[in-house]
């Protein structure tokens, strides 16, 4: 079995078979991108999978990219190593996500300027119909050792 870490050293030129999880825990492990800049990168490319395909070109005509940012894009690879740890917790903890951009991510914060990129939700929530209440708090393994901020998410 080959870890995931080397297939991208193998298959680095050419496209990945990445989950919208995996996507999206890469994207948010890139240097200088935060909420609003992947949250561009995802409306501009259709998913979080699609994001990390951008070419430097389509990548530039991100709004308000910064030169910063599009040059630090190419390092989202370095991010595969915290990426299989966070899968490997999120397993062991029983989580599931939810990744901006897909058709389970809640409606109302997709609305929001700087949504927050991946959703951790352990149960069964309705998020379609219902005010919600919201952990919001980053990194299951890293932000979430201690009590975090609820909010509600509604009218």
């Amino acid at each position: 079995v080959i870890s995931m870490k080397a297939q991208i050293k193998l298959l680095a030129p050419i496209t990945m078979k990445l989950t919208p999880q995996q996507a999206a825990l890469l994207l948010t492990q890139t240097p200088k991108w935060g909420p609003r800049t992947i949250k561009k990168a995802i409306d501009l490319a259709g998913s979080a999978v699609k994001a990390l395909e951008l070419k430097g070109n389509e990548r530039k005509s991100i709004k308000q990219i910064t030169q910063n940012q599009h040059a630090h894009f190419k390092q989202w690879r370095k991010g595969v190593s915290a990426m299989e740890r966070e899968e490997a917790f999120l397993k062991k903890e029983g989580l599931s996500t939810m990744v901006y951009g897909e058709t389970s991510y809640p409606k109302s914060l997709s609305f929001v300027a700087d949504p927050p990129t991946v959703l951790f939700q352990k149960g069964i929530v309705n998020w379609q119909n219902l005010p919600t209440p919201v952990e919001h708090c980053g990194y299951p393994t890293t932000h979430c050792r201690g009590p975090c901020h609820l909010s509600t998410i509604g009218d």
